[in-house]
């Protein structure tokens, strides 16, 4: 390990000067908690791992990796404590959106909109609106459901650092858990598989990021 102790002219952090002991044998860290290789070695290397985890995610080998076990099934929880609420899923069905607190017109392909706010991408690739239009109990509303689920798995399936993050994903996974038997009135639709298969890649790739975020000593991100 590491002889830690401050660089004879002085910490670049608490601007002190330590000198090491004539018999110094033991490997504590200084009180600011600053390495001998400069106060920002640690944060160095946690973003080279991080340029280097992301370059990875983003290869057709991850997205292949993710997927590489066999079929899935998806089974529906219906334990969503929010209610719906069905004006809001009126509208989107005329192509309005409330996402970050604003209406926003957004049309049928909700996700070809250039969105720039955060809050609005992610309450749009969550997946919580999914309650308001099963709120309308209309085969218009799960058809439409439907249809923007197929958009994503098309164009959205793949690891993208803010869509994918543990929290947009988990927000994701939940949503469709609960509205499921919403979106596929089929037990054995296609689009009932397509949707347990890409859960069961998020799955892994949330489980990836807890283990990732382990050895580096991170706690897990709350979903």
């Amino acid at each position: 390990p590491p002889r830690w102790s401050h660089p004879k002219d002085g910490c670049a952090v608490c601007r002190r000067w330590k000198p090491r002991p004539a018999a110094w044998t033991g490997f504590s860290r200084p009180a600011c908690g600053v390495s001998p290789d400069g106060p920002f070695g640690a944060i160095d290397r946690r973003m080279i791992f991080q340029f280097a985890r992301d370059a990875y995610y983003r290869t057709n080998i991850y997205n292949r990796m993710l997927r590489r076990h066999g079929p899935a099934q998806i089974y529906g929880l219906a334990t969503d404590p929010i209610p719906g609420d069905p004006a809001r899923g009126a509208g989107m069905l005329d192509g309005a959106m409330v996402l970050a607190a604003r209406r926003r017109m957004l049309g049928d392909h909700i996700f070809e909109n250039d969105l720039r706010s955060t809050a609005a991408l992610t309450d749009l690739y969550g997946f919580s609106w999914l309650r308001d239009l099963s709120a309308l109990s209309a085969p218009a509303a799960s058809a439409w459901a439907a249809a923007r689920i197929g958009d994503w798995l098309r164009h959205g399936d793949r690891w993208d650092a803010l869509t994918w993050s543990p929290g947009v994903t988990g927000a994701r996974l939940l949503a469709w858990f609960n509205y499921i038997d919403f979106v596929t009135t089929a037990g054995d639709s296609p689009l009932r598989a397509d949707m347990a298969a890409s859960a069961a890649a998020q799955l892994r790739h949330l489980a990836n990021t807890v283990r990732a975020g382990k050895r580096q000593g991170r706690r897990p991100t709350r979903m």
